[in-house]
């Protein structure tokens, strides 16, 4: 008679822990992770991490939270780490919004595999400045040139004997590249020169190019 006294207490324990991934049941997805510091791995705090439905529906959060919006936020907090939970069957994607005043924007975006628990940590790049000097030591006449090239594309150009000046440029910081520069002069052979520039983060590196 025992036994048949638990039947209903075991059948009921059975239905209760049959929850939201159960058979017919929209399967929960999470996604969690921090966001670094790159070479420093630092925690970083204030970053706002995006999880996006790219099908531009809802996104169903669990308790009901921006279940009507197409994303939600979730700004890190002093240990860097994040943490979403939802319940559908859309499409998403975790971004890093590159919206940050002190970090070089990167590219941000990862896929969310559904029904999964998701670990997405990210790491930015904090942002430095290149100062760069120019000035014609050298002057022959109003022909002399020089084009500068800088990564991402970056490019200036100076024209004649009396050049001495200088700009500044935005990189991400803690980066190792090379800066190409030519001349053109009157009725000399094109020069082409190169040098290996360290800039480190949250600072301005001096560079000065004499031709």
């Amino acid at each position: 008679m025992k036994t048949l006294k638990m039947l209903p207490i075991m059948a009921l324990i059975f239905f209760t822990s049959c929850g939201k991934d159960g058979p017919g049941e929209t399967p929960q997805t999470s996604v969690s992770g921090y966001v670094y510091e790159k070479d420093t791995q630092k925690p970083l705090e204030g970053i706002p991490v995006k999880l996006v439905d790219m099908g531009g529906g809802a996104l169903g959060l669990a308790g009901g939270g921006g279940a009507n919006s197409s994303q939600a936020l979730f700004i890190t907090g002093s240990d860097g780490y994040y943490h979403f939970e939802l319940e559908g069957d859309g499409s998403y994607g975790i971004f890093t919004d590159g919206r940050w005043p002190d970090y070089y924007p990167l590219p941000g975006y990862k896929s969310v595999y559904k029904g999964e628990h998701n670990e997405i940590s990210f790491t930015l790049q904090p942002k430095a400045w290149l100062s760069i000097s120019v000035e014609n030591v050298n002057p022959n006449n109003y022909l002399d040139r020089i084009i500068i090239k800088l990564p991402e594309g970056k490019e200036r150009e100076f024209y004649g004997p009396t050049v001495k000046t200088s700009f500044i440029e935005s990189f991400a910081g803690n980066t190792n590249f090379k800066v190409y520069w030519s001349v053109h002069r009157e009725n000399t052979p094109l020069e082409i020169r190169d040098s290996s520039v360290y800039i480190s983060g949250f600072d301005t590196t001096e560079f000065s190019i004499h031709y």
